[in-house]
């Protein structure tokens, strides 16, 4: 088993190293990796932190920032309506009418419920079940998502003032510190993006493209 789990993990390198390569243009070098993008893939496979499991894990990073901030964490925290590991017992007749489902153990995987899109309640117990019997992320080596116990949850569907859905903000920290921010604005609409340095001075010229804005290879 050991020698089978050691040759997956060779050929899931192999792939990695053809994907970096069509998306940068240049080789991953993984034995002294000096781009932003050679030590992100580099930390993936290699970096066994044990805290990522937790900040991977959309509950357990919701602990960690109420263990880390105390009360003033319930502040920054999107509002929490309901949590289960099976989704039949959603109880979508007591929910408000705008939410959003998604499992706590992946990622790009959701569901919104809002005035302009009603979802049958059996199309997300469906969707969630199938959430629910799968592992994200191990054709990646994001090996911190493997051991997250799957569980649904339901949050409150934030927007902003002009009705929009709120934007996304993406701080990057870097030794403690915030060095710069990716804000993604109608994430789920006509998304456009920008980046920012700490002190919000934009970064780009302009607001990055949809399809830029969609790439999983950040330059």
């Amino acid at each position: 088993m050991a020698i089978l789990s050691a040759l997956i993990d060779q050929y899931c390198i192999l792939e990695q190293r053809l994907k970096f390569y069509r998306c940068h243009g240049y080789r991953l070098d993984l034995e002294d990796p000096k781009s932003f993008n050679e030590k992100i893939v580099w930390r993936k496979i290699f970096d066994r932190n044990p805290l990522f499991p937790q900040v991977m894990d959309k509950l357990g990073a919701r602990n960690y920032v109420m263990e880390s901030l105390g009360k003033e964490g319930e502040d920054i925290l999107i509002p929490l309506l309901f949590v289960t590991e099976d989704p039949a017992e959603i109880p979508f007749e007591f929910l408000p009418e705008e939410y959003i489902v998604k499992p706590n153990h992946g990622s790009g995987w959701y569901k919104i419920v809002g005035h302009e899109n009603r979802i049958p309640r059996e199309e997300i117990i469906k969707q969630g079940r199938k959430w629910i019997r799968k592992t994200y992320g191990r054709r990646r080596m994001e090996w911190a998502y493997r051991d997250i116990q799957p569980r649904i949850m339901v949050e409150r569907l934030l927007r902003d003032r002009q009705g929009r859905l709120a934007s996304d903000f993406k701080f990057h920290v870097f030794n403690g510190k915030v060095e710069w921010v990716f804000v993604m604005h109608d994430r789920f609409g006509s998304r456009s993006a920008a980046r920012y340095l700490r002190n919000f001075t934009r970064m780009d010229s302009g607001p990055t493209s949809c399809k830029r804005a969609k790439h999983s290879c950040p330059k």
